[in-house]
C-alpha cells in the first residue's frame, strides 16, 4: 500500500471549494486527467468516471468514484480500476475568508507492476489541479 499526505495553501475562500470537489461533475472540468463525470443512475452521489492518462496516447479509461462529504472533508472511493483500490480525501481547513488549506490524502491498494508510475501521476494531478484553482474562482 501506498500513502501520501500532501498540502496545499490556496488563495480561494473554503465554502466554494467544498461545493466545487463535492460536485464531481464541476470537479471534472478542471481536474488535469478527467474528461467526463456522470453520475450513475443507479445510486446517488457515485459517478461513472472517464480519464485519459497520457495526453500522448489515444486512450481512455473508466472507473467508477463514489463521493461522501461531511462539514470539512470529502471523500472519493474509486472502484473498478483493475487489481487497484484507490481512495481520495481531501479535509479544508479555513486560514481566513480568501485562503485555504488543503490536506489530501491519497491511498493505494495495488498489485500492478507500474503502482509507482500510477503513483506519481496521481501526485502530479494533485499538484496542477491545486494550481489550477484560484484560475478557476476568477472566472
Amino acid at each position: 500500500m501506498k500513502k501520501i499526505i500532501l498540502s496545499y495553501k490556496v488563495p480561494c475562500p473554503t465554502k466554494p471549494l467544498i461545493q466545487l470537489f463535492s460536485e464531481l461533475k464541476e470537479y471534472a472540468k478542471i481536474h488535469p486527467l478527467i474528461s467526463k463525470a456522470k453520475e450513475t443512475v443507479t445510486k446517488q452521489n457515485k459517478y461513472r468516471i472517464t480519464e485519459k492518462p497520457f495526453k500522448y496516447l489515444p486512450i481512455s479509461i473508466s472507473y467508477f468514484a463514489t463521493v461522501k462529504s461531511s462539514v470539512n472533508e470529502i471523500e472519493y472511493s474509486i472502484s473498478k480500476i483493475p487489481l487497484s483500490k484507490l481512495t481520495i480525501k481531501y479535509i479544508f481547513l479555513s486560514f481566513d475568508y480568501k485562503t485555504t488549506e488543503i490536506k489530501c490524502f491519497l491511498e493505494l491498494e495495488s498489485t500492478l507492476i507500474g503502482k509507482s508510475i500510477l503513483f506519481r501521476k496521481l501526485i502530479k494531478s494533485q499538484d496542477e489541479l491545486m494550481n489550477s484553482l484560484p484560475q478557476y474562482f476568477k472566472k
